[in-house]
């Protein structure tokens, strides 16, 4: 028998108020950064109280408080994140750091993320604040990525994705890994990524009870659509007759065998406005995550959703899904796996995300896309070969 859930957080485990870190002050009142508050839900195992950053140039990250262990219950917080208004649309800036020490690279809010504050939230504070925003995205990240790394992301795409509604996340328990053998960390990532199913699905069941869910859309990654898009399949067909529960549903590079992304996509069809899929070629991870999965399960796994193959990528004529080939994105830097996050990193999809998500607008949403295919097979959109050159 698993043993029970720890006990919710109590009043004095949150942190206490306290004057914010000067420089970050100072920041704000020149407006030199802008601070971004996220919504958050997550089946983590999160120590509360504790704190986030270090100003010490010499000093280490402290610990933190988003641990990879599976807390076995839904967990609702805010989080605090300052975004420099002075850096190049896509990145997340932080000072470079060496077995988590900065070497005289000072925390600076004026070029850096930096995290303010977090705190937890009961059921009421969380919604009460989801109630006075006309529209909220739910960011749902992927394998290997922490829950600092996703704030981030999340603060990132709502400022450079020109966002005006609530951010929010949902963190899951990724196992994390630095070293050459992923297999065990991917292994228990997919494992994780099921078993944080139940918690998801109360998320979101909470979120519509008491608001306008149609305003609300929902960006998964690589992995987090693995977890995301089961829960979505089943709500879609407990709520059938009840319409559109959802606004637009963006698939970006998912880590999805493709024969199981188009079963469950036909089955989500309609729970939202709209199903956008990114995908690309050059996505080294997808080739990864293939042979990954290949070896969790020892026989050979189809390509993944987020790939796209010479005969093209992943269409659907029977439902209502607009499929984005981005494979000529200009590169980004010298490390292939940077394709793998286009969806945050590349101006061009930066801004085809936030004008869905601020219009609704199928594709092409804007000029620079050019039609494919067509016939029984489908038509998608590709960024032109032009764009490597």
């Amino acid at each position: 028998m698993a043993p029970p859930p720890p006990p919710e957080p109590e009043p004095d485990m949150m942190p206490a108020p306290e004057d914010i870190e000067p420089s970050v002050s100072a920041c704000l009142v020149d407006e030199s950064c802008q601070a971004v508050n996220i919504l958050f839900g997550s089946n983590r195992q999160i120590i509360f109280g504790k704190e986030l950053e270090s100003f010490n140039r010499f000093g280490s990250t402290p610990e933190t408080p988003f641990t990879m262990l599976n807390g076995r219950r839904l967990l609702l917080g805010d989080i605090t994140v300052t975004v420099p208004k002075k850096r190049e649309i896509g990145t997340i800036s932080r000072p470079p750091e060496i077995a988590g020490k900065r070497l005289g690279f000072a925390l600076d809010p004026k070029k850096h993320f930096v995290f303010v504050d977090y705190g937890y939230l009961s059921e009421e504070e969380f919604m009460a604040t989801l109630a006075d925003k006309d529209s909220a995205f739910i960011f749902v990240h992927g394998f290997n990525v922490s829950f600092k790394s996703a704030a981030m992301r999340a603060a990132q795409l709502k400022v450079d994705g020109e966002f005006d509604g609530q951010a929010m996340i949902y963190s899951w328990p990724t196992q994390q890994h630095s070293g050459v053998n992923a297999a065990p960390a991917y292994r228990a990532s997919r494992e994780e990524a099921e078993a944080a199913r139940r918690y998801f699905r109360q998320f979101l069941d909470m979120v519509r009870q008491d608001t306008d869910s149609q305003n609300i859309h929902i960006i998964a990654h690589s992995m987090g659509n693995y977890m995301m898009m089961e829960v979505l399949a089943a709500l879609a067909e407990e709520t059938e007759e009840e319409g559109e529960q959802f606004g637009q549903i963006i698939f970006a590079a998912p880590d999805v065998d493709r024969d199981r992304f188009i079963e469950w996509a036909e089955q989500i069809d309609g729970l939202g406005r709209g199903m956008t899929l990114y995908a690309s070629k050059r996505d080294v991870s997808m080739d990864i995550s293939r042979q990954l999965c290949r070896l969790q399960s020892g026989e050979a796994c189809g390509p993944r959703a987020g790939f796209v193959p010479e005969d093209g990528p992943i269409t659907l004529t029977n439902a209502t899904l607009d499929t984005l080939d981005v494979s000529n994105l200009p590169d980004r830097s010298f490390t292939p796996l940077d394709e793998h996050d286009y969806y945050g990193g590349d101006l061009y999809i930066l801004k085809d995300i936030g004008k869905l998500i601020r219009t609704g607008l199928r594709a092409p949403r804007e000029d620079f896309w050019e039609e494919e295919g067509g016939g029984p097979n489908g038509r998608w959109w590709r960024v032109p070969e032009i764009f490597r050159q």
